[in-house]
């Protein structure tokens, strides 16, 4: 529910008698209007630029702020943009050795930063453990680990992605309607006691609605015969800005759902249900939709080759490949990888993983956490990305049933007694399913996923530097980040560069 605030202004009026020595009332000298309205001009603050000058190291960021100037009016510019960029907001990027200036434009008039960019500092193949232990004790050391761990599950020799932020939400949805040593699990999953997960979850609808590359909703619809908990549907509508919705659980509602889930996720998820179990009476959803858009696009023209791309089988399929270079290499001793960023912020980034040993892999082979902390930007990389578009769906349920959180399965329990006012039976989850789709291009990557939970019942109812080179030519993993609060939004890997 949406609170109402109002504000109350005060105004407080000071009456200040002055008697000066030796002038009596009426002989008070005399003071022109014009000096009295000079006096009470106030003086206007001056606009300057926060630094006029800055030396900064390849790959570094540096926040530039005009003063006393209305930010959303100030145009920014780079006169050397393969030195540096510099987004709509002030923040700058060092790209290459060398100098540029950047002006901000302001009311027709320029201020001006001189710009020196060095070398970056070379990092050594040594793991950061300060580094290493700040990931994997953060919220992006859990998502990684939740999508490590469901990705390798889930192998199938196909191509595999999933979304643990979607995951995660649909199951701080579903803790909400918890009993307490069910609820006692899914914190553990999530990472967090319920009040802070759901904190969190506002925090993330309230960004999205700002962010032009996110889109989060979530959705509840529950059988029409019961009756919701209200302490239920109110931490929804709250915390996760969800619809509620009640149905007859029918094929029309199916079809609600289904509905639901495209709008959503502008079309690339059309289905994510084919009809409701008999004896469902609540089904949770989230959907995201991500449309990140590269902070440097690939050219069309001259960044985009036809090469090869060699499948488990060794067998070969010409593709399009999308060649550049960035600033962020990964190593350990069994992948290498590299940061491609999304957005004007660097809000999001791809991070693209090549194991060194060709053929199958797991993921947890590949150290991920350790490939994370090794990050460096000592290296000029030469990278190659396929274009590509391939879907994921499937039930999660099997693979969460072996994690901390299998209670809220458990159908001789009431694991989800939380969700019905006045219901005589267990209420468990009898399934989480989760369709994912990604489209990889040139301009950057699109990608969806729907995550639901089905509660049931008991009833029936380029200065030379060193150069790496990273080509994804033959089987690799990804990662999709938010830079924000450093989760994990989707992992995967593609073995078969023509699955669909």
């Amino acid at each position: 529910m949406k609170k109402l605030i109002r504000s109350m202004a005060v105004i407080m009026v000071l009456t200040l008698s002055i008697t000066a020595v030796g002038v009596m009332p009426g002989n008070a000298p005399k003071v022109s209007a014009a000096k009295t309205t000079a006096n009470e001009v106030k003086t206007k603050k001056k606009i300057k630029l926060s630094k006029k000058k800055a030396t900064m190291r390849v790959n570094q960021t540096l926040k530039l702020k005009l003063k006393n100037a209305k930010a959303k009016k100030v145009k920014w510019s780079s006169s050397k943009k393969k030195i540096a960029t510099v987004s709509k907001n002030g923040k700058v990027r060092a790209r290459k050795i060398g100098k540029t200036t950047i002006t901000a434009t302001y009311k027709g008039k320029k201020y001006k930063c001189k710009i020196t960019i060095k070398k970056a500092k070379k990092s050594e193949k040594v793991i950061n453990l300060e580094s290493m232990t700040k990931i994997i004790n953060n919220i992006d050391g859990i998502t990684l680990h939740q999508a490590e761990y469901l990705a390798d599950s889930l192998y199938e020799s196909k191509n595999i992605l999933v979304s643990p932020v979607s995951l995660n939400m649909a199951l701080g949805m579903a803790a909400n309607a918890a009993t307490p040593d069910a609820l006692k699990d899914l914190e553990g999953y999530l990472g967090k006691p319920l009040a802070q997960y759901n904190q969190h979850s506002l925090n993330q609808m309230n960004r999205a609605e700002k962010d032009e590359m996110l889109t989060l909703a979530n959705g509840v619809w529950y059988k029409d015969i019961c009756t919701i908990n209200p302490v239920f549907s109110d931490s929804i509508a709250k915390y996760f800005k969800g619809e509620i919705k009640a149905a007859p659980f029918n094929q029309t509602t199916a079809g609600e759902i289904n509905q639901w889930a495209s709008d959503k996720t502008e079309g690339m998820i059309p289905k994510i249900i084919e009809e409701i179990p008999k004896e469902a009476v609540s089904i949770f959803a989230n959907a995201l939709l991500f449309k990140g858009k590269w902070t440097s696009p690939f050219k069309k023209t001259s960044d985009i080759i036809n090469d090869k791309f060699t499948m488990y089988s060794g067998s070969q399929k010409t593709v399009k490949m999308m060649c550049g270079t960035v600033g962020t290499y990964f190593e350990n001793d069994n992948a290498v990888g590299f940061e491609k960023t999304y957005g004007e912020e660097e809000e999001y980034s791809f991070i693209g993983i090549l194991p060194k040993k060709k053929g199958e892999f797991k993921l947890s082979d590949l150290n991920v956490e350790e490939l994370l902390a090794t990050e460096t930007y000592g290296y000029d990389v030469n990278i190659q990305i396929p274009k590509f578009t391939y879907s994921w769906d499937g039930s999660l349920k099997n693979v969460l049933s072996k994690t901390s959180i299998k209670s809220i399965f458990d159908n001789t329990k009431n694991p989800m007694g939380n969700l019905l006012q006045n219901w005589p039976e267990n209420v468990w989850v009898d399934d989480i399913n989760q369709s994912c789709k990604i489209v990889m291009d040139e301009n950057g990557t699109k990608a969806a996923a729907v995550t639901s939970v089905v509660a049931d019942t008991t009833c029936a109812i380029s200065v030379p530097r060193e150069i790496k080179t990273v080509k994804l030519n033959r089987p690799f993993a990804y990662i999709i980040r938010d830079n924000t609060t450093k989760e994990v939004m989707f992992m995967g890997k593609v073995i078969d560069i023509t699955q669909k």
